[in-house]
């Protein structure tokens, strides 16, 4: 009976806290002695002593409840559509003064609170109780905690922005009070639950099955559902659950069952013997079968005299013990296994010692008895967590009820083998030892069982390594490979699916399922971090793709097969995102439900696409499947090639020189806290939560770890700039203003960010000149930029450009300020003859979802790009380009970076650099021509301070801080100092062409020298110099270096066999 309410309590309420309050429910068993021990009085009164039947009596209440028990799964909240000018009509007026698109969900206001529920119709059933409203003369207080789950969600409409009520759970006492048993929701989901509301709007009831435990619970039936549920079908079903199979495939099952058993031969032993005069009560609640055990205690009257001092040293402690064990668990440094390890071996050392002490020492035995106690209790607390950390939450009932079987055997077995002892030894002596003996080998159980899930992991590591052998690419007979393992991917994708479907319709994992499961889990990190695919190790983009195949495909199939609609793939895909671990609990759903509405807009439009084209071209590095034909294009070049002119070089003399500011990627994060917690799993830190330990800790500065920008830094860096840099004559802003925290944007924050930076540039250069771009973070969600052609509200990019034609308006003539607001690029003259094109190349992002969508906008920008440098060429200018993102790199769709390389071939002579974002590296990319692989025609850089000379980068120098020693001086603050001069640094007379092209040569033999530039790109940050980069690190810098479009790797392939070949004494 107490475990079964610990079920209860535990599992819903107290998740975070599940040891604490299974201990407190448990702890309350020693006034439950008292109530079953009148009750067992009464019943041997009323039946004559007749004790089999009272224990039969009492052995039918213990089995009712816990059946109750076992059924009594948490309700969900009830998913309701109101209206909504109905619901909030003037509720942003409201005294609290709290705006409605700001409200923190936890924390609704009273009047949101009370709004939200006047706006509810009743609906049709009792079980619906909330409908009722709140109880009148409620504190503030209490009415919030009331209300605690009536929370808002935020949704967009026409004229403004709105909210959507969703209600609190329903009431138990309705469950179980108004209707049978069997009308409780069971574990297997209900498809196609209704409810109606408000008349004439349906809104279907959702499923939400999942590994995790709040997605795992049943779904509240409808009303027809209900009268076809009957009580023994319920039953049924239930002790199907509680003596679930798929249990004995598991070693560590077996383990656990040798440890009850080996605990319960012992636990209760000292309890017998030293408490003769509630002998009866024992031998019932106990299941102690035999009344000679009963006899043999009454044969011990030195325990007998002093019994109501043990029993109360017993049972003080126990509670002590369950309470005590609550709270240490609570403690990360504290394991579950090793705590309750340890306190049985102190319970089986006092079991020992009780033989031999007897009653000769009462002090010594009180003393022995509280150990004991207190031992047993901490065993007992943390049962529960245990079978949470071994099977999870949402398998506790299923490993009770075959578990409890266990305990049972033990219960039984322990006074049988006692009894017999102490008739064959005449002493009490050898079963106490039996007793300790039994305890101690249970300690030995349960420290076994850490070490199982540590050998599982590594023999799945082991596994997965074989089974990704046998696609590695190791390119001997690379076309070969790759369709084997396009075959493997399609294989995968179509099993998963299968599995994954029977699994959420019948609850049960198929072995081709949970192997599948153990392959794709072990990938999902990867999207934890703000990393892209192709720097992700070679090893791990294969499992990357077939996961994708299978999520995708499984995604598809809901749409088009089952015909789900949007709010049932909503609550599909968290469940996917959190039985693979692809996000952390906090994240998925926030992320899945701003990204949702234009994958499904895409999908439901492009009835061709499927998971093969999808994610290949999301991991188009990885050889996961092709984009289709329908995302091929070609952009129309003009062969009429001019006289090509003399390149400039160094050695020439101009009349002047300018001086150019490169800002990219500052993201600003207003969440950002120093002092808080550095490691997390979500995508950035340093925004909240206590860390462990002191280097745990955000710094005051900013961090090296997964951070993004305080204020204070930001306004640090712009002091510098207008203090040491009094000479720039203009600014190249290539974007990424917003933070990484991708699961909490908006557009009214992700405005307020931009207008709070571009307002620092402008106030710290008022006369200067900045010539601005998009970076992917600045949209709302991440990475979305809809087609103009789309007009909904929800879907459109409108809003954004909108904003930036306004907020850009005090750099940019009006004539490019059009094409701003039209897709957020432009061109314009930055003097005589120089012109700069600024191009939004996220639509070639493929994390970009409208990517998928067409290739209108692509197309129509790169030809505007084109048809701007014909023009430019025409007056003679010489032109620099502008763009987030480097098109050699692997999150740019390839077809995208082949056309752009095209028109970069046709204008060389013309376009004297391109600036670059997004990698957060210094570096520097250069392009060889595709006919004539041995000629550079072209540079791009990425990051720092800049000084071009006649048009051309004549020398390229990086300013940095010190962030390490910032923070360990937060009083002095930043340091700024020159990092280095790119001329003086690699002894070049010149940045021409030609001497780039010989500085890829002097790289690739010389691996010293490779490590020095290497060391440059990450900036000489700490972190990154002490993990060092090896030789296929080096390789893969010398690649980044020359690649321009993914997949096309010969001069790659070039640089690395001079490495590989290489005779120098720094070589590879």
């Amino acid at each position: 009976m107490i475990n079964c309410t610990a079920i209860l309590i535990t599992g819903h309420y107290f998740e975070k806290y599940r040891a604490l309050a299974n201990a407190i429910t448990v702890g309350g068993s020693s006034a439950g002695f008292f109530i079953i021990g009148q009750l067992v009085i009464f019943l041997l009164q009323t039946y004559n002593d007749d004790w089999r039947l009272s224990y039969r009596i009492l052995t039918g209440i213990n089995l009712l409840l816990f059946v109750v028990a076992s059924v009594y799964k948490p309700l969900p909240p009830v998913k309701l559509r109101i209206n909504n000018k109905k619901a909030f009509a003037g509720m942003e007026s409201d005294t609290s003064q709290i705006t409605v698109s700001r409200l923190k969900p936890r924390y609704p206001s009273l009047s949101n609170i009370l709004s939200a529920y006047s706006s509810r119709e009743t609906f049709e059933s009792r079980l619906i109780k909330t409908n009722e409203g709140p109880p009148e003369g409620l504190t503030e207080t209490r009415l919030r905690k009331f209300c605690n789950a009536a929370f808002f969600c935020k949704r967009k409409s026409e004229d403004k922005t709105i909210e959507k009520v969703k209600s609190r759970p329903i009431y138990r006492d309705d469950a179980f009070y108004t209707h049978n048993l069997g009308l409780i929701p069971e574990y297997e989901q209900l498809q196609k639950a209704k409810s109606v509301v408000d008349g004439n709007d349906k809104s279907t009831i959702l499923d939400s099955d999942s590994l995790s435990y709040h997605l795992s619970v049943s779904r509240v039936p409808s009303i027809q559902t209900i009268h076809k549920r009957q009580f023994i079908g319920t039953i049924l079903r239930t002790l199907t659950l509680l003596f679930d199979p798929k249990f004995f495939k598991s070693i560590t099952f077996y383990f656990f069952v040798a440890f009850h058993i080996a605990n319960m031969l012992g636990v209760y032993l000292p309890t017998i013997y030293l408490i003769g005069d509630l002998k009866t009560i024992f031998i019932i609640i106990f299941l102690k079968i035999k009344q000679k055990i009963a006899d043999r205690t009454l044969e011990c009257p030195e325990f007998r005299d002093n019994a109501r001092y043990y029993v109360s040293a017993l049972g003080i402690s126990n509670v002590v013990g369950r309470l005590s064990s609550g709270t240490l668990i609570l403690c990360p440094r504290f394991s579950a296994a090793f705590l309750g390890a340890f306190a049985l071996c102190v319970s089986g050392v006092s079991c020992l010692l009780i033989a031999f002490i007897g009653n000769r020492y009462f002090l010594e035995l009180m003393i022995i008895c509280a150990f004991y106690g207190v031992s047993s209790g901490f065993v007992t607390s943390l049962r529960t967590v245990l079978y949470v950390q071994n099977f999870g939450l949402a398998n506790l009932t299923n490993a009770y009820g075959l578990l409890s079987v266990a305990l049972g055997i033990g219960s039984i077995s322990g006074p049988l083998i006692v009894a017999h002892i102490r008739d064959k030894t005449n002493s009490y002596v050898g079963s106490f030892i039996f007793g300790g003996t039994s305890l101690l080998f249970s300690s030995l159980f349960l420290c076994v069982i850490p070490f199982l899930m540590t050998m599982k992991v590594v023999l799945l590591g082991i596994f997965s390594l074989q089974f990704l052998s046998n696609f590695e690419c190791k390119f001997d007979d690379k076309n070969v490979k790759k369709d084997e393992f396009l075959s493997l991917a399609d294989k995968i994708e179509n099993d998963f699916t299968l599995g994954y479907k029977n699994f959420k319709k019948t609850g049960y994992r198929s072995e081709e399922y949970e192997q599948t499961i153990s392959h794709l889990s072990p990938s999902s990190s990867v999207f934890r971090r703000n990393n892209e695919m192709d720097q992700m190790p070679e090893e791990k983009q294969d499992v990357t793709c077939l996961m994708c195949r299978a999520v995708v495909n499984t995604f598809l199939d809901y749409r088009r097969v089952e015909h789900y609609d949007d709010d049932q793939l909503l609550e599909e895909a968290i469940d996917l995102c959190l039985s693979l671990n692809i996000q952390p609990e906090s994240t998925c759903e926030p992320i899945i439900r701003m990204h949702l509405p234009p994958i499904l807009y895409i999908i439901d439009s492009r009835p061709d696409l499927t998971a093969k084209n999808l994610c290949g071209m999301i991991l188009q590095s990885s050889n996961c499947g092709f984009p289709g034909p329908n995302l091929d294009y070609a952009i129309k070049i003009d062969d009429n090639l001019p006289k090509i002119q003399q390149q400039h070089t160094s050695e020439e003399t101009h009349e002047k020189t300018y001086h150019v500011l490169h800002l990219t990627d500052i993201h600003f994060d207003p969440r950002y806290s120093p002092g808080s917690n550095a490691l997390c799993e979500e995508p950035t830190c340093c925004r909240s939560g206590e860390p462990e330990s002191e280097e745990e800790a955000a710094g005051f500065y900013g961090d090296y770890r997964n951070c993004d920008v305080p204020w204070h830094t930001i306004v640090r860096t712009m002091q510098h700039l207008n203090e040491t840099h009094k000479d720039i004559d203009w600014i190249y802003f290539t974007g990424d203003v917003v933070d990484h925290g991708i699961w909490e944007t908006s557009i009214d924050d992700n405005i307020i960010i931009m207008e709070k930076i571009y307002q620092l540039l402008q106030e710290t250069f008022p006369n200067i000149p900045i010539y601005p771009i998009l970076g992917n973070h600045e949209t709302h969600p991440v990475n979305v930029f809809a087609p103009k052609n789309i007009s909904e509200e929800e879907l459109s990019s409108r809003w954004l450009y909108d904003f930036i034609s306004v907020a850009w308006s005090p750099w940019l003539p009006s004539n490019a300020l059009t094409t701003v607001k039209e897709g957020g690029y432009y061109s314009t003259l930055i003097r005589p003859k120089l012109r700069v094109i600024a191009l939004n190349n996220n639509d070639c992002y493929v994390y970009n979802w409208w990517t998928f969508y067409s290739t209108e906008s692509q197309t129509s920008q790169l030809q505007w790009l084109h048809d701007t440098l014909l023009a430019a060429e025409n007056r003679n200018e010489s032109v620099h380009i502008l763009t987030h993102i480097y098109p050699g790199e692997g999150s740019c769709f390839k077809v995208w970076a082949r056309e752009y390389k095209r028109i970069i071939e046709r204008f060389s002579h013309l376009i004297k650099a391109q600036f670059y974002g997004h990698t957060h590296y210094d570096e520097f990319n250069i392009f060889y021509d595709s006919q004539n692989q041995s000629k550079p025609i072209n540079v791009g850089w990425n990051g720092g301070s800049l000084t071009p000379y006649a048009d051309e980068v004549l020398d390229y120098s990086s300013w940095i801080y010190n962030l390490t020693k910032a923070n360990q001086n937060v009083d002095i603050g930043p340091q700024w100092y020159k990092l280095y001069s790119f001329k003086d640094q690699f002894n070049l007379k010149s940045l021409s062409l030609s001497e780039l092209d010989e500085l890829m040569h002097c790289f690739a033999t010389d691996a010293q020298l490779l490590t020095s530039y290497w060391e440059l790109r990450i900036k000489k940050g700490d972190p990154f110099i002490k993990m060092g980069c090896d030789n296929k690190c080096l390789m893969l810098t010398l690649c980044d270096i020359v690649i321009n479009v993914t997949g096309e790797n010969s001069k790659c392939n070039y640089f690395t066999e001079i490495a590989k070949n290489c005779k120098s004494d720094t070589k590879f």
